[in-house]
């Protein structure tokens, strides 16, 4: 392994502290995939935009550079994503992480207000793989079974996509944009 600088070692542990913000944004996803039971957000998706954001870590590039993020939601609010691989790849200055996502997450949404859900997962199992700066990966694995009330969601349908936004512990927000599948 090589020796880090300090400036390297601070941009390694923002990237870490990234990664670990977006795990927690994708359990927040996966607890509200941020749809309504009926109109436009019924129906299947595919993830074609993530973004994500906390207050610890600023300027930062992201997007998907690889796998996939599946949601389906039902007229009843049953809902289930599928991280298929997903890959994130986060840039900080000329340090970049990769963040793999694999799993599932099923439960119940409500309509609150419009444009405003809430989400129950009833159960979320997802490995998430970051790796930073050619340094070895670190892996987590989350297997819940247990009820879960995610935080409110925005939701909005413009041009045939489904764009969503949720707030995330720490200060951050994750925003996702889905497309129909055909």
């Amino acid at each position: 392994m090589c020796a880090l600088t300090r400036p390297a070692r601070s941009i390694t542990r923002a990237l870490l502290t990234a990664g670990s913000m977006i795990l927690i944004a994708a359990s927040a996803a996966a607890a509200t995939p941020m749809a309504q039971m009926a109109g436009c957000a019924s129906g299947a998706w595919h993830v074609v935009q993530f973004n994500s954001s906390n207050e610890l870590v600023q300027n930062a590039a992201e997007s998907i550079t690889g796998g996939d993020l599946f949601l389906a939601v039902l007229d009843d609010g049953q809902f289930e994503m599928l991280w298929n691989d997903l890959t994130v790849t986060r840039t900080i200055g000329r340090v970049s992480a990769n963040i793999a996502i694999d799993g599932s997450s099923s439960g119940t949404l409500t309509e609150i207000a419009p444009g405003l859900v809430t989400g129950v997962t009833d159960r979320t199992v997802m490995r998430t793989t970051i790796s930073v700066a050619g340094q070895p990966p670190v892996e987590r694995m989350v297997d819940v079974s247990t009820r879960d009330d995610g935080p409110p969601a925005t939701y909005e349908c413009i041009d045939g996509h489904l764009e969503t936004t949720v707030s995330i512990p720490g200060g951050g927000v994750v925003r996702l944009v889905f497309e129909r599948l055909a």
